[in-house]
């Protein structure tokens, strides 16, 4: 399975070639007949390939052949997987960035346990290059915090855990260890019913109103969607501003609440 992370980067195919092979195959979602690509925040179904150690190459959604690597971006080559393995490989990182945050692909060893009865299974994966270690779990009232995943890093994948039940939750982040009633990522709306084994990526980037940094959830045990796993984006936040425009109004500040709250500011 590939899922493909960089705000930034346009649509790609990938080739891939294993170790003692002399040439490529693919490219793999063009022969599926995806000629698209996959997208940011889109994730391929599992792709079904022989246990060997691969090298993987992006190339040009719908491109004729393997020959020539998307952008002259090089190859990668990812670790021996071993029969029976469920991997997701992350295009992760941003084309403009070098070093920690510059695009890369990172292979991400999944956990097949399905969830034990009456419980849900999750795993926390964070894909947002520059957003720096993070906790996530329930926020409370004040910076009383409930963490479910704790010290998470970039990029990589928190082990999976069981938990009861959850619907129509709110899940924060906030960075490792600091009590905090202000997160910089909050989603709405989550929902993990028993039985369920779900990934929730951390996507985009923080401080960046054009992707900024958001929750995708894909459900693991459901049916492919031809190509492709699927997946939601979470409810997140909105970006407003403020612009006084009276021109016989006083200086003011502002409070804001939803609907049913109360009134922060």
């Amino acid at each position: 399975m590939l899922f493909r992370s960089p705000p930034d980067a346009p649509p790609v195919d990938f080739c891939v070639r294993a170790a003692g092979a002399t040439s490529f195959t693919g490219p793999v979602l063009a022969s599926l007949g995806v000629t698209a690509g996959v997208a940011f925040q889109q994730v391929t179904r599992y792709l079904a390939l022989d246990p060997a150690a691969y090298t993987v190459r992006l190339v040009a959604p719908n491109a004729a052949d393997c020959a020539t690597a998307l952008g002259g971006l090089p190859d990668t080559t990812l670790p021996a997987l071993s029969a029976g393995a469920r991997v997701t490989v992350g295009a992760v990182g941003l084309l403009t960035a070098s070093g920690a945050t510059g695009f890369r692909l990172t292979p991400f060893v999944e956990d097949n346990t399905a969830a034990p009865t009456g419980q849900a299974r999750l795993r926390f994966v964070h894909a947002s290059p520059g957003t720096p270690n993070v906790d996530l779990g329930i926020p409370g009232m004040g910076t009383e915090f409930t963490t479910v995943f704790a010290n998470a890093a970039y990029p990589s994948a928190a082990t999976a855990i069981n938990l009861a039940p959850v619907a129509n939750a709110t899940v924060a982040a906030r960075p490792a260890g600091v009590p905090s009633s202000d997160y910089p990522l909050v989603v709405r709306g989550v929902n993990l019913p028993a039985g369920s084994r779900t990934t929730l990526f951390a996507v985009g980037a923080l401080n960046d109103d054009q992707t900024p940094l958001g929750a995708l959830a894909c459900d693991d045990n459901a049916a492919p969607a031809g190509a492709f796993t699927p997946c939601a984006t979470l409810p997140s936040r909105i970006f407003v501003r403020i612009a006084h425009l009276s021109p016989g109004a006083p200086s003011v500040d502002v409070c804001v609440r939803t609907v049913a709250g109360s009134f922060t500011g």
